[in-house]
């Protein structure tokens, strides 16, 4: 079976987005998975391409997780969004690709991973990310504090959040 894509997606593994991240030339990769029917990851978003501008020695990533049967409107926001190409889908199956970024994950949308050029994973947040949580981190990985963990979701400080 051939899927056709949009233009503006190319569809990843776990393994071949870690691979992309151990060449890349960034200081870091943040990595944001998405989905088009989740309002916490439609509300991040803007906030996630602010950041981007805002640390540009670090590589912003997209990869939606939204079935494959209906990629049109992953598509859509995509270029609404302005959102750089390539912007990654999760091949699935699903399990494989949250098991292959982290035993941890269990799926929980919007994620976002903070990876080092060597594809280590140094950090997670596995909800809706504040820019009060996520700019310290980031600003200490760039200075070379040792910030490995992962956000507490459950005790969350900021407004809009839980």
């Amino acid at each position: 079976m051939k899927i056709q894509l949009p233009s503006s997606l190319r569809l990843v593994t776990a393994e071949q987005l870690l691979e992309r991240i151990r060449l890349t030339k960034a200081k870091g990769v943040v990595l944001n998975v998405w989905a088009t029917w989740c309002g916490s990851c439609r509300h991040e978003m803007p906030l996630m391409l602010a950041l981007k501008t805002q640390f540009p020695d670090l590589d912003f990533q997209f990869v939606s997780v939204d079935d494959i049967d209906k990629l049109i409107p992953v598509g859509e926001r995509v270029k609404e969004l302005g959102i750089a190409r390539p912007t990654y889908v999760a091949m699935p199956p699903l399990g494989d690709f949250k098991a292959g970024l982290s035993q941890r994950w269990q799926g929980s949308l919007p994620s976002t991973f903070l990876f080092d050029p060597s594809g280590k994973l140094r950090y997670w947040w596995g909800a809706e990310v504040f820019e009060s949580e996520i700019v310290p981190i980031l600003t200490g990985f760039l200075k070379g504090e040792a910030i490995d963990g992962e956000a507490n979701v459950k005790v969350r400080k900021g407004s809009g959040g839980p």
